[in-house]
């Protein structure tokens, strides 16, 4: 069974700036389902995630939280 595009998630770590931002815009220009990371509730949300999972990457205990909600997400990509 082929799933769509416009069922598939994936997954972008930086997606509110930069080379991240830029690669979130594009899966969801194509239909992706689209779930950013950004590092504080205050960054700036484009309208191109449909959702965001908020995590300092400097703080290891945030990286595993991070990873428990990615599992529990079950993206077809992760960037």
């Amino acid at each position: 069974m082929s799933v769509s595009k416009a069922r598939r998630k994936v997954v972008v770590t930086g997606a509110t700036r930069g080379i991240g931002a830029c690669i979130a815009h594009v899966f969801e220009r194509r239909g992706f389902h689209v779930i950013g990371t950004k590092t504080s509730p205050s960054d700036v949300e484009h309208g191109y995630c449909a959702e965001w999972i908020i995590a300092d990457f400097a703080d290891i205990s945030q990286i595993y939280s991070s990873a428990e909600m990615v599992r529990n997400l079950c993206p077809d990509v992760i960037i």
